[in-house]
């Protein structure tokens, strides 16, 4: 079994992007700390106050996430599809996160730092134990024979250069059973394929946005879902800044307001643009979080 470090940097990505995450890798089912703070299972504080950890315990937690992307290129389209699943608990051991959160109209804004601006090293992640739910299975998919997949260690994980879902495809999860309780009959309307017509995202670039000004994205191909807008920027290794923003995908267009793109810090960062559908449930004491998802853009870009 493997230890490794988990810094409070790992836990903002995380949580930042699109609610999931994608289990993790290696040969060890526990990732543990040295007695630093944690989020675990904390409150949004409005306003931007600090997230409270709580005072200790543990959290359980699971991730399922099903995307798929499709790119033309020379008049030749390429389609990949990926699954990715963990479950795991945490245990705290202090209360503060250093992390923040503030919404402004569809958007929410989240920052983190260590306690003291990154002058020491990040606030520690407590102990997680990645842990199995036995086999995890899709029904409903356009994969022959189905998607049924066993727990690798920390994570499950499929890969796929074909289509596992079309706009309005039902998509049932289950699982038989470990650690994790089983569970099963848990569906999700799968979002449709969108074509981001603006920003482009061209060579994997997304171009250069204006802080102090209103940010329009638009697409087509927007029959169901919620398209999410997340931008990310970081100006050392302990200091991140990220924005999350949902509309609806039959609008096509979208405005992210003035002010928010400020809260970002100025430089490189990165862009994605994805439609959406997720759900979110409970099997035992462990809260999953169930989601699909089309990508539409992604590249890097300049905020200024």
């Amino acid at each position: 079994m493997r230890t490794t470090r988990v810094s409070l940097l790992a836990m903002c990505v995380l949580a930042a992007a699109c609610g999931g995450t994608n289990g993790g890798t290696g040969d060890g089912g526990t990732v543990a700390g040295d007695g630093g703070s944690t989020a675990d299972g904390g409150v949004k504080a409005d306003g931007g106050s600090v997230i409270d950890a709580g005072t200790g315990g543990s959290t359980k937690r699971g991730f399922i996430s099903i995307g798929q992307s499709k790119v033309t290129v020379a008049s030749t389209t390429v389609i990949t599809a990926n699954l990715s699943g963990s479950f795991f608990t945490t245990t705290a051991a202090a209360t503060q996160t250093g992390c923040t959160e503030t919404d402004i109209g569809p958007c929410i804004i989240k920052t983190c730092t260590t306690v003291d601006g990154g002058v020491s090293a990040p606030v520690d992640a407590g102990v997680t134990t990645f842990e199995s739910a036995g086999t995890l299975s899709v029904t409903g998919s356009h994969i022959d024979g189905g998607i049924s997949l066993a727990f690798g260690a920390q994570s499950y994980s499929g890969l796929w250069n074909d289509v596992v879902f079309n706009g309005g495809d039902s998509l049932s999860v289950s699982a038989s059973g470990g650690t994790v309780p089983a569970f099963s009959g848990k569906a999700v309307v799968a979002p449709s394929l969108i074509e981001v017509t603006s920003p482009t995202c061209a060579l994997g670039s997304c171009g250069t946005f204006d802080r102090t000004a209103a940010a329009t994205i638009t697409w087509t191909g927007g029959t169901t879902g919620t398209v999410r807008v997340f931008a990310l920027t970081s100006t050392n290794a302990d200091n991140l800044a990220s924005v999350t923003c949902t509309y609806a995908a039959t609008a096509g267009t979208a405005t992210i307001p003035p002010g928010v793109l400020g809260r970002l810090h100025a430089g490189p960062g990165a862009l994605q643009i994805t439609n959406d559908s997720a759900l979110s449930f409970t099997s035992g004491a462990y809260t999953i979080d169930y989601s699909l998802s089309a990508y539409g853009a992604a590249g890097s870009a300049t905020f200024q």
